[in-house]
């Protein structure tokens, strides 16, 4: 069988197969899904199942962030000068899953890209379409010292 890509599997005792789908709302075969979400531990006496995948088998996107800062002094007498700077956060303007953006003018600089296979809302999981998560921000500073 082939995985559903982005398909996730969350426990659910209501499902007939014991999980469903929170995308669709739908019961779901775990042999299907990409992302598969292990049932809690009821217990702390019984050993619980962890899984027998690899750790960092699956992987979400990479974190793929480069700033960067320039600064230009300009000295206007001995004791007073402008010093010009500017500051760019996230240089190469890669999607940020799981950051928020660091712009003021962002109205979800408190959202994420959803990155998490059992909290996430439907139809946002791994989403980049509903916040920036993070986008390009240039930011200039003008400073008088005297």
């Amino acid at each position: 069988m082939w995985s559903v890509v982005g398909s996730r599997a969350v426990p659910s005792i209501s499902s007939a197969t014991g999980y469903l789908n929170p995308d669709t709302g739908l019961a779901i075969d775990p042999a299907t899904a990409m992302y598969i979400a292990l049932p809690a531990c009821p217990s702390m006496v019984m050993p619980c199942a962890t899984g027998n995948l690899g750790r960092n088998s699956a992987r979400t996107p990479i974190l793929n962030n480069f700033d960067a800062n320039l600064t230009k002094i300009v000295n206007v007498t001995e004791r007073m000068r402008f010093e010009f700077r500017a500051k760019f956060y996230n240089l190469f303007n890669h999607r940020q899953y799981g950051n928020v953006s660091v712009s003021p003018f962002d109205a979800n600089s408190t959202t994420t890209i959803g990155a998490n296979v059992t909290s996430t809302t439907a139809n946002r999981f791994l989403n980049s379409i509903y916040v920036d998560g993070g986008a390009h921000v240039i930011r200039y500073q003008l400073k008088f010292v005297f």
